[in-house]
Order: C-alpha cells, then structure tokens, then sequence
C-alpha cells in the first residue's frame, strides 16, 4: 500500500491478517529454560495431552535441574485443573504450587511469552509455520538463558508487591 508522507495513519504498522500460529508449552526456572514443545494451531490439546507433555518435557527437566525436588507453578487453564490432570499429576509426582487465577502479571513464564512476541515481530518475522517454528527455537537458544529466566522468576516478587499495592487489581491498566 502506498500512503503519503502527511497522511496520518502512515506509521501504523502492517500485520498479516492470518498470521502464522502455534501453541507452546514452556517452563523457565532458575536454572534456565527446559525444551519447548511446539504443538499445531488445529491440534486439539487436552487433559491427557498436557499430561503426556509434563511426563515428556517438565519431569526430565525438574529431574535434571533439580533431582526431582521442585514444584510447578501454572495458570488456571482448564487442561491444568481437570480432574484427570490434578489425578495424573499425583500419580506421576508433580507437585503444584498454589497460584492465583489470571495473575499474568505474576506468572514468569508469561512474561518469557511476551517478550518472545515482540522478538518474533521485530526481529525474526517469519514467513511460515516453518520459519516461525524455527524463529521460536532460535528465540530459546539466542535470549532464554538462565540469567534472563532468573530476572524473570524474581520479578515476581516486585509484582507481588505491586498487586498488593493495587489492592489485587492489575498491575497493568486502572483499577477501575
């Protein structure tokens, strides 16, 4: 699109209507990162899915990192607090940390999320699924290091005291 100099809606940047998408599973500790399981946009992700991606990839890192000995912390999402997955977490030992509903502000690895958006949009761009997938594996090796999720995970503290200044509401945004 060709725009004038002087016309005031010149610097809203371009986005594609359909971007390319992927769901992520990720869990960033004091240690760094563990390995990144990339499932596809139509792909179905249940219970039993995110079950089998805690056995795969959060149990060998909790192991590895920290001999087993360390607890979870994840949102509310539905495929989080079923039935089944509260069953198979027991089962299998995975401890949960008690964690407040849509508290992004608080959740570390959402953070890490957002700041992998903003490096795929200004820096990486890719062009396809490929290209995204490969960017997202880049962004984990080239910014996810154990100083960047240590800088991460202690934010919490500074946002908790930011909550509780807000009396519970957003850190972000008016209370009202």
């Amino acid at each position: 699109v060709w725009v004038k100099a002087c016309d005031p809606y010149a610097h809203i940047a371009e986005r594609p209507k359909h971007p390319q998408r992927v769901m992520i599973w990720l869990a960033i500790s004091m240690m760094g990162p563990a390995e990144i399981k990339i499932v596809g946009p139509r792909e179905s992700f249940k219970s039993e899915d995110y079950c089998k991606v805690l056995e795969d990839f959060y149990l060998p890192a909790a192991t590895a990192l920290y001999g087993g000995y360390c607890r979870l912390a994840h949102d509310n999402a539905p495929v989080h607090m079923s039935a089944f997955t509260k069953t198979r977490m027991a089962e299998i030992g995975v401890e949960v940390m008690p964690w407040p509903a849509e508290s992004p502000d608080m959740m570390p690895v959402e953070l890490a999320f957002a700041y992998m958006k903003e490096r795929l949009r200004s820096h990486y761009k890719p062009k396809n699924k490929a290209e995204l997938i490969e960017s997202i594996l880049k962004f984990k090796d080239d910014f996810l290091t154990p100083k960047y999720c240590q800088d991460t995970i202690r934010h919490i503290h500074k946002a908790m005291n930011q909550v509780i200044d807000r009396e519970g509401f957003p850190v972000r945004g008016s209370k009202d």
